[in-house]
């Protein structure tokens, strides 16, 4: 378990193009990575991975182009 003291921000979702947001009922960890889903007002909601480190925490390719959201549902349980 985590503790506040030894919690960093590890990157942002936020760009210069307005608000965003990661849905932090979609997040899920498969082999030692996690996705989940953020929502920006240029891509809607689309997939992120992270495997910790500033340089590993980035979105996926968008599922669908432009402000539309390509995720649109809860992601599934994983192994």
């Amino acid at each position: 378990h985590g503790t506040v003291a030894n919690t960093t921000a590890i990157g942002s979702v936020t760009t210069t193009a307005g608000s965003a947001y990661v849905d932090d009922n979609n997040v899920r960890l498969v082999n030692n990575t996690i996705i989940f889903t953020a929502h920006r007002q240029e891509t809607g909601r689309e997939l992120w991975r992270t495997d910790g480190t500033p340089v590993g925490t980035y979105a996926l390719p968008e599922i669908t182009p432009g402000p539309a959201n390509g995720v649109t549902q809860v992601l599934g349980a994983t192994n």
